[in-house]
């Protein structure tokens, strides 16, 4: 079972290289197994966010998301489960920041 420090490490080597794929809009940490199960029973992961979620035959093979990174362990690496979560494109939204002064502020998967 991969812990929440060893998929924050994964984050920190891999979230560069990971926000290049198309369509990603953001990296983080997340969960992933089945939700009737109670959290401390799911794996922590790498979550990358992309606008749309695609069949594997759609992309090319430079465009596909990995399965797993890799992190240096004691004497051998882990692998770290990624979790690809779909959240639509960001969109502008008009704010008013603590002047009164309109704002421009980006949301994700706002609807």
């Amino acid at each position: 079972m991969t812990s929440s420090r060893q998929a924050k490490r994964a984050l920190e080597l891999h979230s560069e290289s990971l926000s290049a794929y198309p369509n990603v809009v953001a990296v983080g940490t997340g969960r992933a197994g089945r939700e009737d199960r109670p959290a401390s029973e799911r794996d922590h992961t790498v979550a990358v966010y992309v606008t749309e979620k695609k069949p594997a035959g759609e992309l090319g093979p430079d465009d596909l998301l990995p399965g797993y990174v890799e992190i240096p362990g004691r004497g051998s690496t882990r692998k770290v489960a990624v979790q690809v979560i779909e959240i639509g494109a960001p969109e502008l939204q008009d704010t008013e920041n603590r002047d009164g002064e309109p704002r421009e502020t980006s949301t994700f998967g706002a609807e």
